[in-house]
């Protein structure tokens, strides 16, 4: 520590990642020379890793990429495995590094979850199975919904909370890869239901997201969002159309001073359009989005606080309903799967900040829930009538056998 400090940040320049950290690292280097990166220098002593550390994180971009149903950052996800599988191996020196790199962020601990394949995503889908409640769990499971309980999800990154707020760029990656089904012309409502329910879901994992990024203290110095359709048949209308949906979350963010597309690609087997060209926002595609972008990072980089959105809150809440009368049915009744296609349209109203359009939805969903403990209140009665009877036949014939004895 007898260098002086600003020739040891030199000196860490050389050591660490000078380009963006990807979310996935496959054969990309993390120097613009092509060279390797020496994150051993971070176990010298603990005064080096908190400098080095804190150079990397408010200096460099880190990838946050959304495919599917997975949120992955830096390369803490399946891919380094379905790499190695697939022939694409790395070489064993960029390996060791990327393991440094990862356990510098992660620690050894998160960094054995991470191989395990125990940190991919925060939360499970919708469509996870529910475990069975007993009845005996029945009356302590049961929720309590609050109006003030915080019930919104949040995602949890691989990174330490300490490390992960001192990141101050960040690259949002949204990968669409859909079945080309799905976007063919004149699909059938099936088809379209379908299409949206996935663009409902990349909304809930952008929520999360967005969630966790609310959670920093201090403004975001700069936020790029890329869009890529792969192997997806989307016509350029479509593709800004589907672009506007997914960027209505980040409508919750706020103190970011530079946020940006950074572009819209449409890619397939044979090769890619980049859509955000010179004059897209005064084609008649792109003549809708253009305004709704300008209008979106104003508020983006806003320091007052976004409004309170009604429908976004009572969705969580209506949310975490059904799926305690999931567990309380074990998805036997019919009445429950009709309330848990319901979240369809909730969701839908939910982007849209759709109020009456939600209110319907929950109206149906309490029709449904005060029906079904009404059959419960008369299968009981029937119960207790049949029981009654029972016991009454019993007592009945005990009484008859008593005194058959006495004679």
């Amino acid at each position: 520590m007898k260098i002086p400090f600003e020739m040891r940040l030199h000196i860490y320049q050389f050591l660490l990642p000078d380009r963006p950290i990807p979310a996935r690292y496959e054969k990309s280097s993390l120097t613009s020379d092509g060279g390797g990166v020496y994150a051993s220098v971070l176990c010298v002593n603990h005064p080096i890793h908190d400098e080095a550390a804190g150079l990397i994180y408010s200096t460099r971009a880190f990838s946050i990429e959304l495919y599917g149903d997975w949120l992955s950052m830096c390369n803490l996800s399946r891919n380094f495995a379905q790499n190695r599988s697939c022939g694409h191996d790395h070489h064993g020196l960029e390996y060791y590094q990327l393991q440094q790199l990862q356990q510098m962020t992660l620690g050894q601990h998160g960094l054995i979850m991470a191989r395990q394949g125990r940190r991919i995503l925060g939360e499970a889908s919708s469509s996870a199975h529910v475990p069975t409640i007993h009845g005996s769990q029945l009356r302590a499971k049961f929720p309590i919904l609050e109006a003030n309980e915080p019930i919104e999800p949040v995602w949890e990154p691989p990174l330490s909370e300490r490390y992960f707020n001192m990141i101050k760029s960040f690259c949002i990656e949204i990968v669409l890869c859909y079945p080309s089904a799905w976007w063919v012309p004149n699909k059938d409502a099936a088809s379209q239901r379908a299409a949206m329910s996935k663009l409902l879901d990349y909304c809930d994992h952008l929520h999360k997201l967005i969630a966790r990024l609310r959670i920093i203290q201090r403004p975001i110095a700069r936020l790029e969002i890329v869009i890529k359709f792969n192997n997806a048949y989307v016509n350029k209308r479509d593709a800004f159309s589907v672009a506007q949906f997914l960027m209505r979350p980040f409508r919750r963010l706020r103190n970011v001073a530079r946020p940006s597309l950074h572009s819209i690609t449409l890619q397939d087997f044979r090769d890619e359009i980049r859509l955000l060209s010179l004059d897209w926002a005064s084609s008649p595609a792109g003549g809708k989005f253009a305004p709704f972008l300008t209008h979106l990072f104003k508020c983006m980089s806003s320091s007052q606080p976004p409004p309170e959105l009604p429908v976004f809150k009572a969705y969580w809440q209506l949310q975490k309903l059904v799926s305690y009368m999931k567990e309380h049915y074990r998805h036997a009744h019919p009445g429950v799967e009709q309330a848990a296609r319901l979240l369809y349209t909730a969701r839908f109203a939910k982007e849209v900040e759709d109020l009456t359009r939600f209110r319907k939805g929950w109206n149906h969903v309490v029709k449904i829930w005060f029906d079904r403990l009404n059959q419960e209140v008369d299968i009981q009665s029937n119960m207790t009538l049949s029981i009654d009877a029972v016991y009454s036949t019993v007592q009945d014939g005990f009484r008859e056998v008593a005194r058959g004895g006495l004679r």
